[in-house]
């Protein structure tokens, strides 16, 4: 009786951590992604783990998201982001790691000067792309998509991300080891 008492202390113990330890990196991550919607980019920055950093500089990023935004032809905004699901923790040698799958409307804004052709061209573009997930508001010229994505999440001094997708797995096994990728992946919900 006395070691199944224990047992269940331990267990509520452990799970009560682990639930504590999911609402910390949705926490930060809302945070994270609250930064990118209010465009504070330099911020936004602050949240990202230095490893992919050091592959992928913060100035060329922030350039590239400056060019997005001053476009004379549009205004684009990402709204309404929402964490979807977390992956159970995997720790190995003192580092946390979890996969987050997020999502959030974009908003592409058509101003009164935009060329109809280019228009039309970002609209097939995008309809291509997200297809169902798609709108296009002739009246407020304004194209709405939903898309979900991927981070992983990594302890250094708090809770830091990075993008994943397939296509970033040769950039990814720089900064993490396969066996920790490969179980985040299987620990997707």
């Amino acid at each position: 009786m006395k070691n199944l008492l224990i047992l269940f202390l331990v267990l509520t113990v452990n799970l009560g951590c682990a639930q504590k330890t999911s609402d910390d990196v949705k926490t930060v991550f809302n945070r994270f992604q609250s930064l990118t919607e209010n465009k504070n980019y330099n911020e936004y920055f602050d949240y990202y783990y230095s490893g992919f950093l050091k592959i992928v500089p913060k100035s060329g990023l922030l350039k590239d998201l400056e060019k997005l935004n001053s476009n004379e032809n549009y205004e684009y905004q990402v709204k309404d982001s929402k964490v979807i699901s977390i992956s159970e923790i995997v720790e190995k040698d003192n580092i946390k790691y979890v996969l987050i799958k997020y999502g959030g409307n974009t908003h592409i804004k058509f101003n009164g000067n935009s060329d109809k052709e280019m228009i039309e061209l970002i609209k097939q573009n995008v309809q291509n792309t997200y297809g169902e997930k798609y709108s296009y508001s002739e009246l407020n010229k304004e194209i709405v998509f939903y898309k979900d994505q991927e981070m992983i999440g990594i302890t250094e001094n708090g809770w830091k991300f990075f993008p994943y997708s397939e296509r970033l797995e040769t950039v990814i096994g720089e900064m993490i080891s396969k066996e920790v990728l490969n179980e985040l992946l299987t620990e997707r919900k």
